[in-house]
């Protein structure tokens, strides 16, 4: 019998490389033997040896079933010290895939298992204000980072983070970029986004790519790599610090509408209320109902500010609103 357990091992040696497939072998084909040897020298059928042989390795001993030849006492003995070998066994493995799992979670290296979710690369200010807000502004979103270090902050605590290299495939692979509803790129160096924004759409043609860029000569050079929207964070500074100025105030009402943290918050969004209305209708109705200003609609991907007041709204256009940063019954 024991020859024939080798033979079996040896011929399954390509599959016993991992230790807990090699414990799991070992435990069943030891119950097995031990059922047989018993039930051969008790003379009882295989179902009650079965039954005994489970029992005494775990050293319960409900005493139901009990040897009753000299011979059936010497293996009784011998498994209850097996057992207590193999479920040694069984729980130092069980305890150190759990340590593994977590050590790898806390150093950022297991891979994700998610869906539609949006992935952040890159880790410095503008990083920072971007999970701000998508905590806020869309809470239920689930947030996946790539940072190149490890990195401890209290704003990551709730989120998946990934350690490694950004332009690296693996990396983008462990935060599930082929399952990604959009990537998020904020680096710091422009010649990295390229490459970036080039590796994400080979590996997910159909993910939205945001960029930032730093360098207005960089914008074409992005978007043909295949960004979908591409934001000059400098340039955008740029034009806020002129405007502080000569209009101040401006600035003020832009880092208001422009945050979900205070005060108010621009809002794309479609209200059934208004749809076949004209935008003078659905000025009235939108400040009325809901105490927001329509500033624009959004027809066929195109911004429309200001739009006309005959216009008429129709069934697949979305509005922009201005709301104070509570939400209200219109959000899905």
């Amino acid at each position: 019998m024991i020859f024939i357990i080798l033979k079996f091992l040896k011929t399954l040696k390509p599959l016993l490389r991992k230790r807990g497939f090699i414990a799991s072998t070992i435990f069943l084909l030891t119950v097995l033997f031990f059922t047989y040897l018993f039930s051969t020298i008790e003379h009882i059928n295989y179902f009650t040896s079965l039954y005994w042989t489970i029992i005494t390795m775990a050293t319960i001993g409900y005493g139901d079933v009990v040897p009753n030849t000299y011979i059936g006492k010497i293996l009784a003995m011998i498994v209850a010290f097996t057992g207590i070998a193999i479920y040694t066994l069984f729980i130092s493995l069980l305890a150190e895939r759990v340590a593994s799992i977590n050590i790898k979670k806390f150093l950022g290296l297991l891979p994700v298992n998610l869906k539609n979710h949006i992935i952040l690369v890159g880790w410095n200010e503008t990083s920072k204000e971007t999970i701000r807000e998508l905590k806020i502004g869309k809470p239920e979103s689930k947030i996946v980072v790539i940072v190149p270090h490890d990195v401890r902050e209290p704003l990551l605590s709730d989120l998946h983070v990934i350690v490694g290299d950004v332009l690296s495939e693996e990396t983008l692979r462990r935060a599930g970029v082929d399952h990604a509803s959009h990537v998020i790129i904020t680096l710091d160096d422009d010649s990295k986004t390229v490459l970036l924004t080039l590796l994400i759409r080979k590996l997910n043609r159909n993910v939205k790519i945001i960029a930032e860029v730093l360098s207005f000569k960089n914008v074409d050079f992005i978007k043909s790599a295949g960004a979908d929207k591409v934001i000059l964070s400098k340039g955008l500074c740029g034009r806020l610090i002129a405007s502080a100025v000569f209009e101040p105030s401006v600035v003020d009402f832009i880092e208001d509408v422009t945050t979900s943290t205070y005060g108010n918050d621009i809002v794309e969004t479609q209200i059934r209320e208004v749809i076949g209305k004209t935008v003078s209708e659905a000025l009235s109705i939108v400040k009325e109902k809901y105490d927001a200003i329509m500033i624009g609609l959004v027809r066929n991907g195109k911004v429309i500010v200001n739009p006309q007041a005959s216009l008429k709204i129709r069934e697949d256009d979305k509005i922009l609103i201005i709301e104070k940063t509570r939400r209200h019954s219109y959000r899905d």
